[in-house]
C-alpha cells in the first residue's frame, strides 16, 4: 500500500468519525427544550439560522476525550460554501445527565449563537475552540 493510498483512507476514516457512543441517544437541551440526537453518524438538534438556511444536522468532525466538533454540511450563500463549526465540551454528571458547553465566540450572522462560519475549503480543527462559552444540560429522554 503506497503513502498515497493511506492518506486517501486516513482522510476517509477521519470524514467518517462517529460522536461519542456513551452519548448516542436522544437528549433534551434544558436551555432551549429542543431534542437533540446522537447516533453513529452525527448529531441532529441545536438549530442555526445562517441567512436563509437553517443547520440543524452535525457531523463529527473531530474529537478528544472531552471535546467535539460538529461540522455542518457545506451551505451555498451567494455562490460562496460556507461550513457551520460548533465546538462543544462534554462533561459527565450522571448516566442520564452531561453538562455541554459551546465553545464558540458568539455568531452576530447566525442568530447569535456560538458557532463559527467558514469557507468549506479553510481547516477546522478542535485548536479553533476557545475556553469559554456557554453551558447547558442535556438530560437523555427516558431516562430515570
Amino acid at each position: 500500500m503506497g503513502m498515497r493510498t493511506i492518506l486517501i483512507l486516513l482522510s476517509l476514516v477521519s470524514a467518517c468519525l462517529a460522536c461519542k457512543s456513551s452519548l448516542y441517544g436522544e437528549w433534551t437541551d434544558d436551555k432551549t427544550q429542543q431534542t437533540v440526537t446522537f447516533s453513529s453518524s452525527g448529531v441532529t438538534g441545536w438549530d442555526v439560522s445562517l441567512f436563509s438556511h437553517t443547520v440543524n444536522t452535525w457531523k463529527c468532525a473531530e474529537e478528544s476525550t472531552d471535546q467535539i466538533l460538529l461540522s455542518s454540511s457545506p451551505i451555498d450563500i451567494y455562490s460562496l460554501y460556507f461550513v457551520v463549526h460548533r465546538c462543544i465540551t462534554v462533561t459527565k454528571e450522571t448516566d442520564c445527565k452531561y453538562q455541554i458547553t459551546f465553545n464558540n465566540p458568539v455568531e452576530p450572522n447566525a442568530g447569535n449563537e456560538r458557532v463559527t462560519v467558514l469557507l468549506k475549503n479553510d481547516d477546522a480543527t478542535l485548536s479553533m475552540c476557545s475556553s469559554d462559552g456557554e453551558t447547558r444540560t442535556i438530560t437523555k429522554n427516558g431516562c430515570v
